[in-house]
């Protein structure tokens, strides 16, 4: 790991990132594997359609505040593609529509309002 980012370092041409207007010549990676889990869980019950949960469906209970965001922003970023069938299959899993997060509801609501998704409009 230490070599990884000794490399990712090197890269850097330092002079032209501190001093000039330009973006870092190196691309920035900020997932963790727990950010890239809660996106595979996500497209996992896409995939499913609404048929069935995945098998690993209770990683969502360790995920914390942030994580909970990535899980339901990629299910927004995929939203051509969410049915009311999945909705209702993820809001019987984790009871998303009562979630008191104001993170998780600013993605669910909308999603549900997209699909036309009944228990979001209470």
């Amino acid at each position: 790991m230490r070599a990884k980012i000794n490399e990712i370092l090197s890269a850097v041409d330092w002079e032209t990132w501190l001093y000039k207007s330009e973006l870092a010549t190196v691309p920035l990676d900020f997932s963790t594997d727990m950010s890239n889990e809660a996106v595979t869980l996500a497209l996992e019950y896409i995939s499913l359609g609404g048929q069935s949960s995945p098998v690993d469906k209770d990683t969502y209970h360790k995920f914390d505040s942030n994580l909970k965001t990535i899980f339901h922003s990629t299910l927004v970023e995929n939203q051509s593609k969410i049915t009311i069938a999945i909705l209702t299959c993820i809001d019987k899993d984790f009871d998303v529509t009562a979630d008191p997060n104001p993170e998780v509801k600013q993605r669910w609501l909308p999603a549900g309002l997209n699909v036309n998704y009944q228990d979001v409009f209470e």
